[in-house]
């Protein structure tokens, strides 16, 4: 899985063999079906043997240049991906002539936003002891750990 983080420049590399100079990464989230197709950066993208090395923006909000490597992909979560070789520096189709599959990839797109979540309320302790907990605070930190105080 590769990890995608909004609002910077993210290189990602891989191992294929490679026989054209522009790259296309077609991606698809898994909670809404949204397909973002954009150009790997055509200047700092860089290739070494069987190594690819592909750089993008991931805007968040903003203008899209998807031929120039900046994106924007929303929602947060999973998305998958497939990347493709082209000889085409504008073509943004999966699909279209000339256009070689490469590799299938998750891609996880992370805002870096923490959330947190309050309760405000009663609840009865389990078996029936009496104990009754109001107002529980959560905050949610990196890694899913949720500390609760009571």
């Amino acid at each position: 899985m590769k990890l995608c983080n909004r609002g910077e420049v993210n290189k990602w590399a891989f191992s294929v063999v490679i026989t054209e100079s522009f790259f296309l990464c077609s991606l698809t989230s898994r909670q809404t079906d949204n397909q973002v197709n954009f150009i790997s950066d055509p200047i700092n993208t860089q290739t070494a043997g069987n190594n690819l090395y592909i750089y993008f923006t991931e805007i968040g909000t903003g203008t899209v240049d998807a031929i120039n490597g900046i994106t924007a992909l929303s929602p947060d979560g999973e998305w998958d991906m497939n990347i493709y070789e082209q000889a085409s520096s504008t073509n943004l189709d999966p699909n279209a002539v000339g256009v070689t599959f490469l590799q299938e990839e998750t891609v996880r797109v992370d805002s870096g936003v923490t959330a947190s979540v309050a309760f405000t309320g009663t609840c009865e302790g389990s078996g029936g002891d009496g104990i009754t907990a109001t107002g529980i605070d959560s905050t949610t930190i990196p890694g899913d750990v949720a500390i609760v105080s009571i």
